[in-house]
């Protein structure tokens, strides 16, 4: 009896994983890849046929929808949506809407309550904002506003202010959102980096998960910036550094930027574009290591190899975990990440649906 009490003792005493799900949005195939994720682990659990070819994608605070932004059609009847999935029991979904928006939303973003969606018009250089409706998007835009030249992403932070990096002109635009209507602050947009040194033109971006900082990725010659966020939301750029692997080419370019939840290293996805449609390329992941104290990016960590052309790079829900999906590889590789150094191992790479553009994580 007492050896079953102490086996039973230790086994409550067991760190438990969570239970997490894996979303893939694969444009390519027109599907979206549900994947049980377990220690280190994909296994499939569905493919799940979106109404049209999906893109990037967020999931609502109380993990009940996901919102997927698709486009349908061809040519002239071509259309820009945002398909609403609801989040079964299982980690399956199915769809319980779908409406136009004015353009295709190349990134989608959710304030905190649920409420509202935001995206960012890449090729019309405009953002916009909807109102969802009991949690479904039916059309509902609140706001459709001309901004610049390659609007790239889009976040809320919890007070309302809306930061909109654009590639091209080398800015990034600063909104407050409130009353149901975006407007500029002053002044309405903020220069990137100097491009003397090569690493401007912020693309994504993300919070520090507890001071009023943010951190972008540079787009042209690769690299990442530190901003820092005034009382009232405006930024100061702050730092910036190169994040190229020191075999890279003038054609690198930095995509998608994620940060550990304990605001200690940032990940960022260089994409190698010298030659496109080479199937082989040095695309890399660049891990930087931040002060505890200041948030200032202190030392780069290494790169880690990965799949080619990277647009998306994704935490698991413990932080123990990294997604690196390759679009032009077809492939998810996932990495196990050093809790002390952030120095990424690579756990396997799997075969996807054709072009996976975005991945989301989700704990149940």
């Amino acid at each position: 009896m007492r050896s079953i009490l102490l086996l039973i003792a230790s086994f409550f005493m067991l760190p438990l994983m969570a239970e997490q799900y894996v979303y893939v949005s694969s444009t390519g195939t027109g599907t979206l890849e549900i994947y049980d994720f377990d220690n280190g682990a994909l296994s499939i659990k569905d493919k799940f046929k979106t109404k049209g070819a999906p893109g990037n994608s967020v999931i609502s605070p109380d993990k009940k929808y996901l919102y997927v932004s698709v486009r349908t059609g061809k040519g002239k009847n071509r259309k820009s949506n945002i398909e609403t999935l609801e989040i079964l029991a299982d980690g399956k979904v199915k769809s319980v809407g779908i409406a136009e928006t004015p353009q295709y939303c190349g990134f989608l973003a959710i304030d905190k309550t649920g409420t509202y969606l935001f995206a960012s018009h890449y090729g019309e250089g405009k953002i916009t904002a909807y109102k969802l409706n009991k949690g479904i998007y039916k059309g509902k835009v609140l706001a459709d506003l001309k901004t610049d030249d390659r609007a790239h992403s889009i976040r809320i932070d919890d007070a309302g202010m809306v930061y909109v990096p654009h590639t091209s002109p080398n800015k990034v635009y600063q909104f407050r959102f409130e009353n149901e209507k975006l407007s500029p602050l002053s002044p309405a947009s903020v220069d990137g980096p100097d491009k003397e040194n090569n690493y401007h033109e912020p693309r994504h971006f993300v919070f520090h998960p507890s001071k009023s900082l943010l951190y972008t990725s540079n787009e042209r010659g690769g690299g990442i910036s530190l901003w820092e966020r005034s009382a009232t939301g405006q930024l100061t750029l702050k730092q910036t550094v190169n994040t190229l692997p020191d075999n890279a080419n003038e054609k690198f370019a930095a995509s998608d930027i994620t940060i550990s939840k304990d605001g200690r290293f940032v990940f960022i996805a260089e994409r190698d574009n010298l030659d496109r449609k080479n199937p082989k390329g040095n695309d890399c992941i660049t891990v930087y290591s931040l002060n505890e104290s200041t948030g200032a990016l202190e030392k780069k960590v290494g790169t880690f190899g990965v799949g080619r052309h990277p647009r998306c790079l994704r935490l698991d829900t413990t932080n123990k975990y990294l997604f690196g999906p390759g679009v032009h590889s077809s492939t998810l590789t996932v990495y196990s990440i050093d809790q002390k150094t952030g120095i990424l191992s690579e756990v396997k790479t799997y075969k996807t649906g054709k072009a996976p553009m975005w991945v989301l994580a989700l704990e149940k």
